[in-house]
């Protein structure tokens, strides 16, 4: 032992038997980590056994290595966890937020995504997205009933328009004392009730919209078309004293609704009566073409 060493411990043993011992731990004076020293003192001899401690001190680094692996696989653990209940729970739901902020915008076209498939967030997201195929197809079914009614109204304007305008047409061949013959006062009062009677259904038409929300069922009865046209070429006439207005043809039968047949023909022909002229001052012709089971085809046709 060196000059002035310290010792760690210096406690005797073996009093009862007559023999001293004390363990304690000393330098090395080479810089190694030192030896744990165990001294036995008997009578004029003392027994020193050393051990070096650089094994003591490799295993208890080695310990404080397996220790702090093991705190930081503790830590990990819980991050982990967190990670994995971060990803599936709160980034679903912030997605979720921002898409049903886009469709509170009105677009209806984003979609929620969820976690994945199982994940009480995809379950969610499949409910909204299930509640908005139905919203988008209750609207879309709502855009293509407000065209129909704009349709509908627009028609239906059309059609009174055309119906008046008969009316006001034979009531003005009377005031003038153009119906001088019984035959053609009684053909006048005729149509004059039947445009009445048009526009009494035209009326009914436009309240059971209102009422029910649905468009009237068109009839499907037999309709003679020569007999058709000669009563518009009639009424035509009437209101437009100027024109000439002649119908050819056989007679033919069709199935259809007689009133938007009439108002078909009649939009045609007055279309050709109201812009016939600008078509002819430009040199053009209008041609109509119509085949049995194929359709009508009308060719409008201006020179260069």
């Amino acid at each position: 032992m060196a000059p002035g060493e310290k010792r760690e411990a210096n406690k005797w043993d073996g009093e009862d038997c007559g023999a001293k011992s004390t363990t304690f731990s000393a330098p090395s004076t080479t810089g190694d980590d030192g030896f744990r020293v165990y001294a036995r003192s008997s009578g004029e001899y003392t027994d020193i056994t050393a051990l070096p401690l650089d094994d003591v001190e490799s295993t208890t680094k080695q310990l404080i290595a397996i220790e702090a692996v093991g705190i930081l696989l503790l830590l990990a653990g819980p991050a982990l966890v967190a990670v994995w209940v971060i990803r599936l729970g709160v980034n679903p739901m912030r997605r979720m937020v921002n898409a049903s902020a886009l469709i509170a915008e009105g677009d209806l076209d984003v979609r929620p995504e969820g976690a994945g498939n199982g994940s009480e967030s995809a379950e969610l997201a499949a409910s909204l997205n299930t509640m908005l195929e139905t919203l988008t197809a209750s609207i879309a079914e709502r855009e293509r009933s407000e065209a129909r009614l704009r349709e509908f109204a627009a028609d239906t304007s059309q059609e009174l328009r055309t119906a008046l305008t008969t009316v006001l047409g034979y009531a003005e061949l009377y005031r003038r004392g153009a119906l001088t013959k019984k035959a053609d006062a009684a053909d006048a009062w005729s149509r004059t009730e039947d445009e009445a009677s048009r526009m009494r259904r035209v009326v009914n038409d436009m309240l059971e919209l209102a009422k029910y929300d649905a468009e009237p069922q068109l009839a499907s009865v037999e309709v003679e078309l020569r007999s058709l046209a000669d009563e518009i070429a009639s009424d035509t006439q009437a209101s437009h004293p100027d024109a000439n207005v002649t119908v050819t043809g056989e007679p033919v039968t069709v199935i259809g609704d007689p009133d938007k047949l009439r108002q078909s023909v009649i939009n045609v022909v007055n279309n050709a009566l109201v812009h016939g002229g600008d078509l002819h001052a430009h040199g053009g012709v209008i041609a109509v073409d119509s085949e049995d089971g194929v359709g009508t085809t009308v060719t409008i046709a201006l020179p260069r």
